[in-house]
């Protein structure tokens, strides 16, 4: 499977959540591409966020690495934590998997085509 297109992701991390859309180019098992999300936090500001990624596709197992981050809408003192996303590419064609952050904070996420 090629990873090249667009995608949607939702990732849920407990107290809070992402959602946007991911833009990735597949070359061989090398992944790379853009992401903007908003994040929502309890009790705090929405904001927007735009990350470059990089990574690998191995058979059915995606890896993708936040590499540079910056914040599009919000405050200005808003910290984000660029994450990892590891996922299975599943029956129905979505990437099913777990993100982990600088922190350590761990969340679920789903991608799926566009």
């Amino acid at each position: 499977m090629n990873l090249s297109g667009e995608w949607h992701i939702y990732d849920d991390f407990g107290f809070g959540s992402d959602e946007g859309k991911l833009t990735l180019e597949q070359d061989g098992q090398v992944v790379s591409g853009a992401m903007t999300i908003t994040e929502s936090i309890e009790n705090e500001d929405t904001f927007k966020v735009k990350c470059l990624l990089s990574g690998k596709l191995k058979g059915k197992i995606m890896i993708l690495k936040c590499f540079e981050c910056r914040i599009i809408d919000g405050s200005s003192k808003i910290v984000f934590l660029p994450g990892t996303y590891q996922g299975t590419i599943n029956s129905k064609g979505q990437i099913v998997g777990c993100s982990t952050d600088e922190d350590d904070v761990d969340g679920i996420f789903v991608m799926t085509r566009v």
